[in-house]
């Protein structure tokens, strides 16, 4: 029995990004989107803080969860003149309050490990 599992290395960031749904079947992405910004990240997922949960009538959480029919699809994730688009699956979700604003917390576990993302970031915090 394994009592705990290492958590990879996280870098704290204020980076922007778009939230959608993605479809799994066909990877159709939704034309809506919301705005988030990422909070910390790791090469295995990420912490993004975003005001509301639901796009275009679908819940975030619920509807892209490991067993869920969408992935959330993370665009504009740029810092300088790299931009990345990710692919990922929510894990946990929690209400916070950022900048004075209530809002909610997403924990999501990217669908590829994000080696090139995680380096290029942590070279530019």
């Amino acid at each position: 029995m394994r009592l705990f599992t290492l958590r990879g290395r996280r870098i704290t960031v204020e980076v922007p990004v778009q939230v959608a749904l993605q479809k799994r079947k066909n990877s159709a992405v939704t034309i809506k989107r919301q705005h988030g910004v990422v909070t910390n990240i790791s090469k295995s997922g990420a912490c993004i803080v975003v005001q509301s949960v639901v796009v275009e009538g679908e819940h975030l959480f619920f509807s892209a969860q490991k067993d869920g029919d969408n992935y959330l699809y993370l665009a504009g994730l740029s810092m300088g003149s790299k931009d990345f688009s990710v692919s990922a699956k929510v894990i946990s979700m929690d209400t916070c309050t950022r900048n004075n604003t209530n809002g909610f917390k997403l924990g999501v576990e990217f669908v590829n490990e994000q080696k090139e993302l995680f380096d290029y970031l942590k070279k530019t915090a």
